[in-house]
């Protein structure tokens, strides 16, 4: 989502629950893949980091409102027994904490969540729209659920969508959509192979190996 600014948008979050901390690295394209480094601002530090020795972060979501959710399994002991001696687990509780566990719900002071849509309210044309969302579980589950209650208006709203939309993440999602309702044809795939984006050409040509004979591909 676009809640975070600044290098945020280029960060990939990676949960240390051994270390009780979160670290993040921003991305740099190279080449065909990337490199990254801690930010600039995060060079003493984590991104977050707890004392609690029974902080246990083993995943992490962006939610529907733009915050970074974070379950945080919260136990005495987070390793495998199988990795622990015999003498050693004999002596510990290692189902220590199964009864607790938090969730945290992380964004920026300066810039409140956004409000959580209710898209199984959505019209079958307000869901196509939300493929354009910054949010990317919104895309996600506008997509199932066209897919789910897919018929002809959602198809021809959803080739409009690609012929309009400047989003290459709503043209992905689009392309993918027409897909799941095994409605996609050369046309709309074409559409997708001139995208000026690379991330919306590498998804065309994964589509495109259903129309591998068909010799105007």
């Amino acid at each position: 989502d676009r809640l975070f600014e600044g290098d945020y948008r280029e960060s990939v979050f990676v949960s240390e629950p051994v270390h009780n901390v979160i670290h993040r690295e921003v991305l740099k394209r190279s080449g065909v893949s990337f490199e990254s480094d801690r930010s600039d601002t995060e060079t003493a530090r984590e991104f977050l980091a707890s004392r609690d020795p029974w902080f246990r972060p083993t995943g992490m979501k962006t939610g529907p409102d733009g915050a970074l959710y974070i379950a945080d399994m919260y136990r005495l002991i987070i390793e495998h027994p199988e990795w622990i001696p015999d003498d050693v687990a004999s002596a510990m509780d290692l189902r220590s904490g199964e009864d607790r566990g938090r969730i945290y719900r992380i964004y920026p002071s300066a810039r409140p969540p956004s409000t959580i849509p209710i898209l199984a309210e959505d019209s079958s044309l307000e869901l196509v729209n939300r493929l354009e969302s910054s949010n990317g579980w919104v895309r996600d589950t506008a997509q199932r659920l066209l897919i789910e209650q897919g018929g002809q208006d959602e198809v021809d709203a959803l080739r409009s969508l690609l012929m309009v939309t400047g989003s290459p993440e709503a043209m992905i999602h689009t392309l993918w959509t027409l897909d799941g309702l095994n409605s996609l044809n050369l046309e709309d795939l074409s559409q997708g192979l001139r995208s000026v984006s690379g991330e919306v050409r590498r998804n065309s040509i994964r589509l495109g190996e259903q129309f591998l004979s068909d010799a105007a591909l």
